[in-house]
Order: C-alpha cells, then sequence, then structure tokens
C-alpha cells in the first residue's frame, strides 16, 4: 500500500486493493485504516477497502463457480453479483456524496460562525440553496 501510494498516488491504492483482495482482506483494511489516520482521507480509505472485498468476492465466486454444483454457483453468483452491484454502485457515488456533504458542512460552519458575512460566500451556499 505504502508503495503502490508512493509510486502511483491514489490509483495505486486501488491496484493495490485488487491484489490484495486476491488472497485477503484483512492486511488492506488495517493498512487502509492507518493511512486514513494519518493522511484524513477516510473517503479515500473506504473505497479502497470496498474494492479489496470486491476483488476478494471475485476470486470465491470464481472457486464456486469451478469446485460447486451449478445450483450453488447460480445462487452465489446472484447473490455475490448483487453485492458487486451495490460496492460499485457506492464507490461511484461516494465521489458525489462526499462534495454534498463537504459544501453542507462548510455551510453550516459559516451559520453557527461568530462572524456575521463572509464576503466571498459563492451563492450556491446561501440560505435555502443547498
Amino acid at each position: 500500500v505504502f508503495y503502490g501510494n508512493k509510486f502511483f498516488g491514489e490509483s495505486g491504492l486501488y491496484y493495490s486493493a485488487l491484489i490484495a483482495g486476491l488472497a485477503d482482506t484483512d492486511a488492506i483494511t488495517i493498512s487502509m485504516a492507518k493511512f486514513a489516520l494519518l493522511e484524513d482521507k477516510l473517503i479515500l480509505a473506504a473505497n479502497v477497502i470496498v474494492t479489496a472485498t470486491l476483488s476478494n468476492m471475485a476470486v470465491k465466486l470464481g472457486i464456486v463457480f469451478l469446485k460447486g454444483s451449478k445450483k450453488t454457483g447460480n445462487l452465489v453468483g446472484y447473490s455475490f453479483g448483487s453485492v458487486v452491484l451495490l460496492g460499485i454502485l457506492y464507490i461511484s457515488l461516494n465521489g458525489k456524496i462526499s462534495s454534498l456533504l463537504s459544501r453542507t458542512c462548510l455551510y453550516n460552519r459559516y451559520m453557527k460562525s461568530s462572524s456575521p458575512t463572509i464576503p466571498n460566500l459563492p451563492p450556491s451556499w446561501r440560505e435555502g440553496s443547498l
């Protein structure tokens, strides 16, 4: 994780998650928990952990299809497929939700501040426009 981030940036974290998820998700989860504390990038860490989990699930699904019966493969395929779709949806919407939350937090901080006006507040952050 350290070298993936150092040499490839955020995309390196995702590649590390895909590779680490092939075997297990414990190591990447612990690494990203520490990374989020040090770097203050909680949303990135959550996305990387979800990516590792999806990678791990893909491996398990492959094992079920190779070693299990057709009925078991179908049952696990439908179950894992729904989880994979939710994971992909989570990662894709997470950036949009986080930007909305950061705007809301900044707006709330502005409204509770002791100074009555901040001259450069964008019009979209004014009361009633969120």
